[in-house]
């Protein structure tokens, strides 16, 4: 029996790599699991890493280790087209990065795995 497919989004995964409160709780929730996430996923990662390094939270080097990390999470990126997003996002009132993730959740059949109480509530709508 293969894996059950998970979408998770950058709030979860950033809690995972960088050892946030909720860390344990999404490892939790993934285990076992193959991993599916937009695109986007890599460039709201690599903001989140910028941010904490701006605000002096993180050392680079430790961000670096940490999007690393994220690479050795083997998630499945899947293209979303910025048309989709948007009508995506006007249909549900997500931004259109959250919609994005909400796409491919529906795609795959998938529970989306999210930190974003928002976004969790339109998945399970």
């Amino acid at each position: 029996m293969s894996a059950r497919i998970v979408v998770v989004d950058a709030s979860a995964v950033s809690a995972l790599i960088f050892g946030e409160s909720a860390a344990e709780e999404v490892a939790a929730r993934l285990t076992g699991h193959r991993l599916a996430a937009p695109e986007i996923l890599l460039a709201e990662l690599a903001n989140a890493a910028t941010m904490k390094v701006r605000r002096k939270a993180l050392e680079p080097a430790t961000v670096l280790k940490a999007l690393a990390d994220a690479d050795s999470l083997g998630i499945e990126l899947h293209p979303i087209p910025a048309r989709a997003s948007l009508l995506a996002a006007l249909q549900t009132g997500l931004t259109a990065y959250d919609a994005a993730y909400w796409l491919v959740a529906r795609a795959l059949s998938a529970e989306l795995v999210t930190l974003d109480r928002t976004l969790a509530r339109t998945a399970k709508a």
